[in-house]
């Protein structure tokens, strides 16, 4: 087994040394077969139950050193139920602190493992990490994401985590080779968890870890952290400025000055009463971010008055701040899947809203609901293929990934050039409640293939007076920490205090777009226009958004395009004779439905015989389901419908036609 040869780059300069704490294990003292926290006290499980189906068996079918290692996998689409827990001896908080892994991770498949901050599992996530199917891995926790880049599999890497603790100074090392530094706004650790996450495949050999203790000083205030700096080139930022009190004695009060692409800019602390370990923070002067990667410093001064504190080493901290240039004319689509009966889900709205606010017109966030009165049919079964719990966010069909990791994800693919650009326009007939839209492509290149495209209508202040809308909340109280003020409200939300927004109310034709929309060699510089025609009465038409998808071949989302209808309308409506295109028709005239109102039975004329016919209640929430099997006449049983207004939707092959019944008994 290796030494840790990173320490000596990550010890404090004044550190002086109490004791430290060091931990190893490379699996050769056990039997292939026995259960590691069973045979070891020093490991254990989530739940602390060694010897069961939670703690992981020693295998020697592949290993680093010697003949065994610890083997992760789950065919389960949750995960688990192996779920191996190393603790570190106690909450570490001060110091440095070093933490080293051989892992195996088989190609295409997933591996995953987390620190908490509190001794008992479950309470606080200091961060996840995981390593993704497609040799990329994303750093996370509960307030968003960390650092992201990408490792090998199919062969044993060197996996580093090294910690300063008095700075906030986060590194990973993958085979010896720095992938980042970050600071952590959970700056704390108390055990590792490795979980066998949903498809992963992984071996784990040599863990050891080092914490090497700090001493604090009389007096001592540290630059800690910088958040709040992540953009677009240009965007106004504001940052927030984090510090820590180092030192034995209360901090009352010091200055705190930010260098940036030239500019600095200060501010003046006083009046507070920050005790030992403690962290405050605050926001600076907004800030402009550059057109290029720069670096920005962070400086506490005069604390408590007294010019230098006791320990110089930690008073300044380098930040790297990298806007992003985004490609022209491209949109990101997240699809965040959520319920109101999700505890967790809070933090998907909390994200979304996030999103929408600070990228506006780059970004598109779509709530898909599942299982609540909001959930949207043209979802229904398709979710169960991606998602493996809630909530969890695919951005351009691409990532699956937790509603926290949005922005990396976005930040990822914004810069990438779409293929085609798309403008929305409308019409919208109030006295029908018509809306029609035109959803013109332009593409830049030439390509073949089936490319597609499909409509999306969102709407936002959606509210509701069932429980149904009761939003579940596990963040009431604030033991989770604060998720956007979630943490101030009761579990379950009462639906009179629920706003919805990203509501998904229409995709149109199917979610994964309309066969043929275009021809199978797409000409550059060439439009393309398709025509949409939904039936909106029983939305606010001005709290919807229009969404347009350009699908790769592969399933993936190539591009979007978002406005509002009055933006849409603005551009003006497309007809087919305007430009070179097609037109989907969303409503047949060939079809006819009535009585309307009707009591007992729907008949519906103008129908092949292979059609699904779908009743929902104006929410979109799926009540009656019909294959058809008439050519010529169909009846459809209503009478287990209560009075009221519903939508009926028949859908053949990528046609869908739908329109608004009333029953009336």
């Amino acid at each position: 087994m290796k030494k840790l040869f990173l320490l000596l780059s990550i010890l404090l300069s004044s550190v002086n040394v109490l004791f430290a704490q060091n931990f190893s294990d490379d699996f050769e003292s056990y039997k292939a077969g026995d259960y590691l926290a069973q045979s070891n006290s020093k490991w254990t499980t989530w739940a602390n139950k060694p010897g069961t189906s939670q703690d992981v068996q020693v295998s020697n079918a592949n290993a680093h050193s010697g003949n065994n290692s610890i083997y992760f996998s789950s065919s389960l689409s949750a995960g688990g139920p192996v779920d191996e827990v190393l603790p570190f001896g106690s909450v570490i908080n001060t110091g440095s602190f070093a933490l080293e892994m051989l892992m195996y991770i088989d190609k295409s498949k997933p591996a995953y493992f987390n620190l908490q901050a509190n001794s008992t599992p479950g309470q606080k996530w200091s961060m996840e990490i995981y390593m993704n199917s497609d040799s990329s891995f994303i750093i996370t926790n509960t307030d968003g994401s960390l650092l992201s880049g990408t490792y090998p599999q199919g062969k044993w890497i060197d996996v580093k985590l090294a910690i300063n603790f008095n700075t906030n100074t986060w590194e990973l090392f993958i085979n010896n080779t720095s992938k980042g530094t970050f600071a952590n706004t959970v700056n704390q650790i108390a055990s590792m968890d490795i979980y066998s996450y949903p498809n992963s495949s992984f071996y784990v050999d040599d863990v050891s870890f080092t914490s090497t203790p700090y001493t604090l000083q009389n007096t001592n205030g540290a630059a800690v952290n910088l958040t709040n700096t992540k953009g677009l080139e240009g965007q106004s930022v504001i940052p927030r400025a984090y510090i820590r009190n180092v030192g034995k004695n209360t901090i009352t009060s010091c200055d705190i000055s930010l260098l940036y692409n030239g500019n600095t800019i200060s501010k003046s602390i006083s009046g507070i009463a920050l005790s030992s370990l403690d962290t405050y923070s605050v926001f600076l002067s907004p800030i402009q971010l550059a057109s290029s990667s720069s670096n920005a410093v962070l400086t506490i001064s005069n604390v408590n008055g007294a010019g230098k504190d006791n320990d110089t080493t930690d008073d300044s901290k380098t930040f790297i701040i990298n806007p992003i240039i985004p490609a022209p004319g491209k949109l990101v689509i997240g699809e965040e899947f959520t319920g109101t009966w999700c505890g967790f889900c809070p933090r998907g709205t909390v994200f979304l809203d996030y999103m929408t606010k600070k990228y506006g017109k780059y970004f598109q966030g779509i709530a898909v609901h599942d299982n609540d009165p909001m959930a949207l049919s043209g979802y229904d079964g398709v979710s169960s293929t991606f998602i493996k719990s809630y909530p969890t966010i695919m951005t351009n069909r691409m990532d699956t990934m937790d509603p926290s990791a949005v922005e990396v994800l976005f930040l990822n693919k914004i810069t990438t050039a779409p293929f085609g650009t798309i403008v929305n326009g409308a019409t919208y007939v109030k006295d029908s409640n018509l809306l029609k839209v035109s959803l013109t492509t332009t593409f830049a290149t030439n390509l073949s293939g089936d490319y597609r495209i499909a409509c999306v209508l969102t709407e936002d202040s959606v509210r509701g007076t069932g429980t149904g809308y009761d939003q579940h909340n596990y963040y009431s109280g604030g033991s989770l920490g604060p998720m956007g003020g979630f943490e101030k409200l009761a579990n379950p939300v009462p639906a009179a205090d629920m706003v919805y927004n990203h509501v998904s109310r229409i995709i149109a034709p199917n979610f994964y777009g309309l066969k043929n929309s275009f021809p199978s060699s797409i000409v550059s510089g060439t439009n393309y226009n398709l025509i949409f025609k939904f039936d909106v009465g029983a939305y606010n038409v001005n709290n919807l958004h229009i969404v347009g998808i350009l699908f790769n071949p592969n399933g993936t989302i190539n591009n979007g395009s978002s406005t509002t209808l009055s933006e849409a309308e603005a551009n003006g409506f497309q007809s087919v004779g305007q430009v070179a295109g097609i037109e989907q028709m969303l409503m047949n005239p060939n079809i006819h439905i009535y009585p309307n109102p009707a009591a007992d039975y729907l008949y519906i004329s103008g129908l092949k015989g292979k059609e699904k016919i779908v009743i929902t209640d104006i929410s979109g929430k799926e009540l009656l389901y019909f294959n058809t099997v008439s050519n010529d006449q169909t009846s459809v049983p209503i009478s287990t419908l209560s009075n009221g207004f519903y939508l009926i939707k028949i859908i053949s092959n990528d046609n869908v036609f739908s329109s608004k019944i009333l029953i009336q008994k």
